[in-house]
């Protein structure tokens, strides 16, 4: 029952969804937390901050497009959040708020399943703020081989601050093969999920095959890479790891990984 002494953690978004509210109250129930999780819609993330602080709102979960907006509003960054240059997670310590990025430790794990070597060659697909944290990700695993495609190559320049890579024009991101191929970009969502950023012949030269979309849970591009016998990380895996961390964070617990994913694949398989 929601008491005077109840943490509070919310999320901020231009458009809210359900994925943080349930994921971080079904894990709440099931340890018996004194916690609850309410996601909110926002156009002024520095009100939202204020509020933050003034009513010892314990954690706030940051989504687009105030993911690096809300980095002046905060005291301390830790180093993945200021190298990213992204924010997805503040902490609350008595009025002393931290921002994180807690996306790149869901892509390190996700990266570690996978069994990627620092040898492996890497074609990584988009420069948005994704693909950011993934290459930070890589960094810290010591990878050097390290392609980016994107329709904008402007956008891939500021990425070698996090990770040196080379730039790959969008026609030609499938004229060398790779070890390991990591979709960053929309492509693939729902309502479009019959779309795949690289072709199948393409994808079976590759060893493993990572993506960050989440609907739906199976992305033609993974669909493609499970028949062809590659090891493969569907994008909720990350989306999961990175709420798991978020969840630590907030409440110094870490939580039943296997009531996280059974809530998660609910929410992700509700028919719309």
């Amino acid at each position: 029952m929601i008491n005077k002494d109840t943490q509070v953690c919310i999320s901020v978004a231009s458009r809210p969804s359900n994925f943080g509210t349930t994921l971080h109250n079904t894990a709440y129930t099931a340890l018996g937390l004194d916690f609850v999780y309410k996601a909110f819609g926002i156009l002024d993330v520095a009100g939202a901050i204020d509020g933050v602080r003034a009513l010892g709102i314990r954690g706030c979960s940051v989504s687009m497009p105030f993911k690096q907006a809300v980095i002046p509003c905060l005291d301390e960054l830790d180093e993945a959040a200021q190298i990213i240059g992204a924010v997805n997670t503040v902490v609350n310590d008595t009025g002393r708020l931290t921002g994180y990025n807690t996306d790149a430790i869901g892509a390190r794990i996700v990266l570690e399943k996978l069994e990627a070597c620092p040898g492996d060659s890497v074609l990584l697909v988009g420069a948005g703020g994704v693909a950011r944290a993934i290459l930070f990700a890589l960094r810290e695993l010591g990878f050097k081989r390290v392609r980016v495609a994107n329709r904008d190559l402007e956008k891939v320049q500021p990425l070698n601050a996090i990770l040196s890579c080379q730039s790959v024009a969008w026609d030609k991101r499938q004229q060398e093969p790779a070890d390991l191929v990591i979709n960053a970009t929309p492509i693939g969502m729902n309502p479009n999920a019959e779309l795949m950023p690289l072709d199948e012949t393409f994808i079976c030269q590759a060893r493993a095959i990572m993506d960050v979309v989440i609907s739906p849970m199976e992305t033609r591009l993974i669909a493609c890479a499970r028949s062809a016998a590659k090891l493969v990380a569907p994008g909720y895996l990350m989306c999961l790891e990175q709420a798991i961390a978020q969840f630590t964070l907030y409440t110094g617990v870490e939580p039943p990984r296997e009531v996280m994913e059974q809530g998660l694949r609910r929410l992700l398989e509700v028919k719309p």
